[in-house]
């Protein structure tokens, strides 16, 4: 085993790890996997306490992307993407969410 491999959480264990601290701030993540990554949404209730967004951006900062939508069509949520697949790149985006 690689030092490496020691020191990074394997790809299951972060998902896993993302999905448990949204669940324990009030949200309701869903994964979805496709194309050699994993991606966690969960919607953001308009009521959502402005004093628990830093610890959301805690948990959103281990994914490899991250980031948030509002819009009148589907309301507000956050996304993370990791990856499953470490020879699949995920390209970073700019201010858009992902499709």
């Amino acid at each position: 085993m690689a030092t490496e491999d020691c020191l990074v959480p394997r790809p299951e264990a972060r998902i896993a790890d993302i999905c448990a601290r949204l669940a324990a701030v009030g949200l309701t993540p869903e994964r979805t996997d496709r194309g050699g990554r994993a991606r966690i949404e969960a919607p953001v209730p308009p009521d959502f306490p402005a004093g628990r967004w830093p610890e959301l951006l805690a948990v959103l900062e281990t994914a490899d992307r991250f980031g948030f939508a509002d819009s009148t069509s589907r309301g507000r949520h956050l996304w993370a993407v990791v990856r499953t697949d470490p020879d699949r790149r995920v390209t970073p985006r700019r201010e858009s969410p992902e499709p």
